[in-house]
């Protein structure tokens, strides 16, 4: 008899942006373009960024369309989620909701430094599927001052957008160290 064969699937790595020195340059934006394309159907997003001191600043994600990377998209992002938060040892719940905001907000109030920065992962859907919108799902933990932590969950759609790359911006200030992988997803 025969054996069948294994599966075959797995992560590929298709962009990245990495420096996590800590006395090295500071960033107003993070751009990671032409790392989704028609090779694979969906992809993982894997990063942690921390930020200037005087953080308690808002990490936002944008989508660049196929052609157009330098402007990326800055309005109809829909998302639901929601925000645990621990707040000097009481739980507290933010309900997250928006028609059309002008990005998608990684984390809120992140405190300086990678150390203490946002770590996030987002599973982004058939980014350039003309047939549908850009989906994706993000999941971050923020550690904040005052031993505080902050877990955000939450689901969103891009429409009308074939998108092609990505930037990660923050609200004020610049970013610093970070380390951000996108994989593309290998079908089995």
């Amino acid at each position: 008899p025969t054996m069948a064969a294994a599966p075959s699937g797995g992560l590929v790595l298709v962009g990245s942006s990495v420096d996590l020195t800590s006395a090295g340059t500071t960033y107003a934006t993070i751009v990671i373009d032409q790392c989704f394309s028609s090779t694979y159907e969906n992809y993982l997003i894997v990063g942690v960024i921390g930020v200037e001191a005087g953080g308690n600043v808002r990490l936002q994600w944008r989508v660049g369309g196929a052609g157009s990377e330098s402007t990326h998209t800055t309005g109809n992002y829909r998302y639901v989620g929601m925000d645990y938060e621990n707040d000097g040892a009481s739980l507290t719940k933010v309900e997250l909701a928006h028609e059309t905001d002008s990005e998608i907000p990684i984390a809120v109030d992140v405190t300086a430094h990678i150390s203490d920065g946002s770590h996030f992962n987002m599973w982004v859907y058939s980014p350039m599927n003309t047939e549908t919108d850009t989906i994706a799902r993000l999941t971050s933990s923020v550690y904040r001052a005052g031993n505080d932590l902050s877990d955000r969950t939450a689901t969103l759609n891009v429409p009308n957008v074939d998108a092609t790359g990505f930037l990660i911006a923050n609200s004020s200030g610049d970013m610093d160290e970070h380390a951000i992988y996108v994989y593309g997803i290998v079908k089995s």
